[in-house]
């Protein structure tokens, strides 16, 4: 067991004899750099969501005179907003994949921060919430991952604005496929009844943040949403590090 201070020196070395490179590009990370995982030029590739966005789900709109995309225009969603932080473009789709498949998890600073900086550029007004969760994942699924992306995201994001962050008031109890691999109408169909409230929550009028890595068709954020909203929640809105166009 190495003493505490013994340990900067260790990593010292071991940043020396193996330097850290950049996830992305493989870049030798400069010292400065080297609580990073992704360098600066990599970094700023990231695609922001900018305006103009729909109104329900900051969608990017194709006609920017709507004040809504032509998915919120035709479906009737349970949450009252998404709020998507980035584009799913690339390298940001690469990211996604070794944060949820390659057991990276320090991505998830990445993310967090490109999430804060969207609320706070866009006055997002996440003091209305009092309550943050996570989308959940199938137990069966978490023991095969290791962890639930999208908890570790819920978490930081709790710290850096102090709202309360619970992980164990919505469960998924239907297994389903990998809803990357799927159509749009079966992700719908995958949701149905998925969900439910832990037996002991009381979530009576409160405002609920729920945190995602990504929003395609909106399916599972509405079908938790309506979930959240049977059980006496107020007014469910999420986060997401992107969204799928």
């Amino acid at each position: 067991m190495f003493k505490p201070w013994a340990r900067p020196l260790l990593n010292g070395l071991m940043n020396i004899l193996y330097p850290p490179v950049c996830f992305l590009c493989q870049r030798s990370l400069f010292p400065a750099e080297s609580g990073q995982c992704v360098c600066p030029s990599c970094l700023a590739s990231i695609e922001m969501n900018s305006p103009p966005f729909c109104s329900k789900c900051s969608r990017p709109l194709k006609k920017p005179a709507r004040a809504f995309c032509h998915n919120c225009q035709r479906s009737n969603f349970h949450f009252d907003n998404v709020y998507a932080a980035c584009r799913y473009s690339e390298p940001f789709q690469r990211l996604l994949h070794l944060y949820k498949y390659g057991n990276l998890t320090a991505i998830r600073k990445i993310f967090a921060s490109r999430m804060i900086e969207f609320i706070d550029t866009h006055q997002i007004p996440v003091k209305d919430y009092q309550l943050i969760l996570a989308v959940p994942l199938h137990p069966v699924r978490q023991r095969e991952r290791g962890y639930n992306q999208s908890e570790l995201l819920a978490a930081e994001l709790a710290g850096h604005y102090r709202i309360p962050f619970r992980n164990n008031i919505l469960k998924r109890t239907l297994y389903s496929p990998n809803q990357a691999r799927v159509s749009p109408k079966q992700r719908w169909t995958n949701v149905e009844s998925a969900f439910k409230i832990g037996s002991h929550s009381c979530i009576t009028n409160t405002n609920i943040l729920l945190v995602d890595d990504l929003i395609t068709t909106g399916a599972t954020l509405s079908s938790l949403s309506g979930v959240l909203k049977a059980g006496g929640a107020k007014k469910v809105s999420a986060l997401t590090a992107a969204i799928a166009e």
